[in-house]
This record gives structure tokens, C-alpha cells and sequence, in this order.
């Protein structure tokens, strides 16, 4: 069933995946904005595709995007066409002309983009990436999200989620990984959802909370100010889950000498095929939205330097999937 979203709430802060997002130039027709509405699923369309035949196909509540070829199209029309194109697009209720990649919007298309109420919005990226982000923002509006306490970090570019008891230290951990170079998604509370090309991605619970971290004994501390914007990343897949657990836990889960038939099993194994495939699927597993991501347990105890093992973690898994 097909649903609704304000054209207004589309376009205001719609970020990629990265520190930056995308920044929209008001050109023409900004006065319609706030009525502007499109149907979900999205419905787009290229500018220069709807002119290459000779019949115009407008589809209702459309979002149309060129960048200069597509304009340079149009403009190549008569003045009379130009004008029956932009009573097409008004009757067809489309949303807005999304003009990409910093094309030069001539000043009869401005009048008749007012003329008709049809809003003209800018940017300076290419029409693949605003389309393809446009269509995350959407998705990531609309889908299921679990917001969970831990902490999600990127770590040689996979990303890692640490989950735990509260004081078991992952907000430690974190920002010893930070000053390794590794980059931080959000602390305390991540929100996790299933991104529309199926895979898990974690981020910040809300904006204000984005690059802030909270230490026991110092309080809330801004890695922005500390470490600078490079520090930071808003959005990440996840790869990897890792919980911490003390050494009491760690007992009372194996509830046996630290080295059994099952170890010894693995070791050889280790030895003669180069992997550990005698390890069962559900202790290395983390299932959520029924998606799997890799999930290990550290034990936490004094001596242990955690960073180190959760970056050891990240490269052993990076290596086994380099394998395949």
C-alpha cells in the first residue's frame, strides 16, 4: 500500500554516509514547497529519458532529476513546448525538479518553474548519489528500528558493536579505539535498523547525541571538540557484534577448565585446515531483524587490554572473509 511524505521533511537534513549532508539550493517555485508530497515508494524520474521520445510520460507525484544534459534538452524546445512541459508537470502534481551536480538553471525555466508551482531545488552532487541517498532517507523514515545500550564503533572499516552490563567498560574500550584512529558511530544508545539493501546499519538514537560520550568519573565529553569531525562517522553496516562480560560471567558460562575436548579439537583442526570449523554456528552468531552479523564474547578482567583484542577480532574475521 502506498503511503505519503511531505516533500519539506524529505529534503531537511538528509545525510549520507558520511560527516557531510546533502545541501539543497532553493532556485524557483520554494513558495509550494510545504504542499509538495510524493508517494512511497518513490517514484523518480531522469529528466533527459522523459525527452528522448515523442511522447511526454510524467508520472504523478514524481520527483524529476537532471543535471545539465537534461536541461540543455529541454531548453533546446520551443518556448511553446517548454511551457505545455511545465503545465504537464503541474497537472501530474510533481514534486519538485531536483537539479544535480551544479547545473546552471536558465532564467525562462525559473518563470515558468513559478509560473506553474513547481519547485526547483539544487545541489552540487551527482543526480546517482542524491537519488541514492534520497532513497536510504526514505527507507530509514518508514523501517523498523531497535534502539539498544552499547556502543558501535568503526574499526578497520568493519563495523562493531559492543554490548555488555552496564560498568563492564564500553565506553572505555570505545574511546581507547578512538585514539587508535578507529571512528565512532554513537555511545550509550544505538539505533539499529535494516537499510534497504538488506543489511543491518547502526547510528546515533538522536541528533543531539551525536559525538557525545559519557565517562564514569568525567561526564560527558564532546570527540568532536576532542579529536575532530575525522573521528566521527553518523551511519555504519554492522559486521561484528562483541560482548563484554566479566570473568564472573565467563565461569558461570563454560562452567569448566579452560581447556576441553572441544579446544583441543579446534586447536587440531587449526593446525591441519587453517579455521576453527569445529566451533557450533549459535555461539558465533548475533541474529536481529533476522539478519546474522559475527558475534564474539571478551571476558573483561584486569591485565586485559580490550582495545587490542577487539582490534585483533576485526582482523581475524577480515582475514577469514578475505578467504572465501
Amino acid at each position: 500500500m502506498n503511503s505519503k511524505i511531505l516533500l519539506s521533511e524529505l529534503i531537511a537534513n538528509v545525510e549520507g554516509d558520511s560527516t557531510e549532508h546533502i545541501v539543497f539550493e532553493y532556485v524557483a517555485g520554494t513558495s509550494h514547497i510545504e504542499k509538495k508530497e510524493l508517494t512511497v515508494p518513490l517514484q523518480y524520474q531522469y529528466l533527459d529519458k522523459i525527452l528522448l521520445g515523442t511522447q511526454t510520460c510524467v508520472i504523478p507525484e514524481s520527483l524529476i532529476v537532471t543535471e545539465q544534459d537534461g536541461l540543455e534538452k529541454l531548453l533546446s524546445y520551443s518556448k511553446h513546448k517548454i511551457h505545455k512541459f511545465f503545465n504537464l508537470m503541474d497537472e501530474r502534481n510533481v514534486s519538485c525538479l531536483l537539479v544535480c551536480n551544479k547545473a546552471e538553471v536558465s532564467s525562462d525555466i525559473k518563470k515558468r518553474a513559478e509560473k506553474f508551482a513547481v519547485p526547483i531545488l539544487r545541489t552540487t552532487l551527482p543526480a546517482r548519489i542524491v537519488v541514492s541517498t534520497i532513497l536510504d532517507k526514505i527507507h530509514n523514515t518508514l523501517v523498523e528500528t531497535k534502539v539498544i545500550h552499547g556502543s558501535m564503533i568503526d574499526v578497520f572499516g568493519m563495523g562493531v558493536l559492543l554490548l555488555g552490563k552496564s560498568g563492564v567498560g564500553k565506553s572505555e574500550t570505545t574511546l581507547e579505539l578512538l585514539l587508535r584512529g578507529h571512528r565512532l558511530v554513537a555511545d550509550d544508545l544505538v539505533k539499529l535498523y535494516k537499510g534497504r539493501l538488506g543489511k543491518i546499519a547502526g547510528t546515533y538514537y538522536k541528533k543531539q547525541a551525536f559525538g557525545l560520550m559519557e565517562l564514569r568519573g568525567v561526564g560527558i565529553i564532546d570527540i568532536n571538540n576532542i579529536y575532530g569531525p575525522s573521528a566521527l562517522r553518523p551511519v555504519k553496516d554492522l559486521d561484528i557484534v562483541i560482548r563484554l562480560i566479566s570473568w564472573e560471567e565467563e565461569k558461570e558460562l563454560k562452567k569448566s577448565s579452560r581447556l576441553t575436548e572441544r579446544d583441543i579439537e579446534s586447536f587440531e583442526n587449526l593446525l591441519s585446515t587453517g579455521s576453527f570449523i569445529s566451533e557450533k554456528e549459535e555461539d558465533s552468531v548475533y541474529e536481529i531483524f533476522n539478519t546474522k552479523a559475527y558475534y564474539k564474547e571478551i571476558p573483561v578482567g584486569p591485565g586485559r587490554n580490550i582495545a587490542t583484542i577487539v582490534e585483533v577480532i576485526v582482523k581475524n574475521y577480515l582475514s577469514q572473509i578475505n578467504r572465501l
